[in-house]
């Protein structure tokens, strides 16, 4: 992958720097944090990513991508994996940020970025005395249900926005739905931890995980066939009533990003 004016950190993570610009406010947020859905398109993450360049052009954005091994290993590897866009904001700023807490947006998209950023939010909590504390969060189309059934269908239509639209990656695809969805709902009970579904819907309303002054966004549509608009509605009155300050912002007729 390449993006232009971005370093690699790590396997998953790339980072800009901070730059002045005439154009930047004090109220902009000093980091930019975005966790991209599962198998998300160069493409598609550019798209995303001019447009916060043009809202906080002094903002430094560092950018998460989800890998299908990443969420179907362990949560452990998870963590590992993502936990560098968390360590990327203070590195070099301990001091700084020390006197002046770093304003931080974050944005994670699907299920597949809202299970990195909660895997980076874990893994950063286990091992630091003090608590990542974003002011914003944004949830783009997230979370879905933690029920199994009907868990099929949406990894067929998974794979079918995400794969090449050739006969030969749609065929491949309903073998990789049933892949998928042994992987996020089967293997993680064999091997004595809950599925990767209830891991984020469960997380992402932890306040050890998600510190209640985080204050957040659902960005959700009716026309939505993978996360369905009462799941996330569901999730942002949980929210509510563990002590989040939450926005609900509905739309109609929209597909899921990755379509």
């Amino acid at each position: 992958m390449s993006l232009p004016g971005f370093q690699k950190l790590s396997k998953n993570v790339y980072a800009t720097t901070r730059t002045e610009s005439p154009d930047s406010s004090t109220e902009d947020p000093d980091v930019v944090l975005l966790y991209t859905w599962l198998g998300a398109e160069i493409k598609n993450i550019t798209k995303y990513i001019s447009g916060y360049r043009k809202i906080y052009p002094s903002s430094r954005i560092i950018l998460t991508r989800t890998k299908f091994l990443d969420m179907t290993i362990s949560p452990k590897t998870a963590e590992r994996n993502s936990l560098p866009s968390i360590n990327a904001i203070f590195e070099g700023h301990e001091y700084e940020f020390s006197k002046n807490p770093p304003r931080i947006l974050v944005h994670v998209w699907s299920n597949g970025g809202a299970y990195s950023f909660q895997a980076a939010c874990t893994a950063y909590g286990r091992q630091n005395t003090t608590k990542f504390k974003p002011d914003l969060l944004i949830l783009d189309s997230t979370p879905g249900s933690d029920r199994f059934a009907g868990s099929y269908s949406k990894a067929v239509s998974l794979m079918k926005a995400v794969l090449p639209k050739t006969w030969l990656m749609r065929l491949f695809g309903y073998g990789y739905a049933m892949l998928f969805v042994f992987a996020l709902f089967i293997l993680p009970r064999l091997r004595g931890y809950r599925s990767l579904p209830v891991i984020i819907r469960s997380s992402m309303n932890d306040p050890t995980v998600v510190p209640l002054s985080c204050h957040r966004a659902y960005i959700y549509s009716d026309g939505d066939t993978l996360i369905e608009s009462d799941q996330v509605e569901r999730h942002g009155k949980d929210a509510i009533d563990k002590g989040y300050q939450v926005e609900l912002i509905p739309f109609k007729n929209t597909q899921h990003e990755v379509e």
